[in-house]
């Protein structure tokens, strides 16, 4: 049974009591459209959201430190996320084919975000990257179509393979001059 038949609430206030989510406690609940994570909360954990596709809204309270890997990942309609201002890490495949999402702003709080975090974003726009992270990881923007232009913070020191893969409207790249790694940052199309 898919818990879409369990859970057919569109909106989901948890109590602020609440200080523990377990993994994939939403997965695939259809019916769900805005969330609001309360402040006893610290982590959102691995696949809380994956497969939500009617998910439009989060809104995370300011203590979340942590969004796990898989956490919104094949959120079709995900277009707002309130992010935590002491956010400090985004795991892998984090928002994974949020295709509906335009834009994002990290705090500088962030200073790691993982393999392939937004990976098929096709509707992002525009991200604005914390300035603390130490790389761009693999596959981190891979097939994010509408992504034009992008600025490296400064303290970029590695971008890994596949970084810009696919991003066919890429038209300025900025690049820190600190940067020592350079692996094959964009995929090679032949036609």
């Amino acid at each position: 049974m898919s818990s879409e038949n369990v859970n057919p609430f569109k909106r989901i206030n948890i109590p602020d009591n609440v200080i523990e989510i377990g993994d994939r406690i939403f997965y695939e609940c259809n019916q769900l459209e805005t969330i609001k994570i309360p402040n006893g909360i610290k982590s959102i954990p691995s696949g809380m959201f994956i497969k939500c596709h009617n998910l439009m809204q989060v809104e995370m309270s300011n203590n979340i430190k942590k969004i796990g890997s898989y956490a919104f990942s094949f959120c079709d309609n995900l277009k707002k996320v309130t992010i935590s201002e002491k956010l400090e890490l985004i795991g892998k495949q984090a928002f994974i084919y949020c295709v509906s999402l335009k834009e994002l702003d990290f705090p500088d709080t962030v200073t790691k975000i993982e393999d392939a975090a937004f990976e098929g974003c096709a509707g992002l726009k525009r991200i604005r990257l914390p300035q603390n992270i130490k790389e761009i990881s693999t596959k981190m923007f891979y097939d994010c179509v509408k992504l034009k232009d992008i600025k490296i913070p400064i303290t970029v020191t590695k971008i890994r393979k596949n970084a810009f893969g696919g991003c066919v409207s890429l038209k300025r790249l900025v690049i820190p001059k600190m940067l020592k790694t350079l692996l094959r940052v964009i995929k090679i199309v032949q036609i």
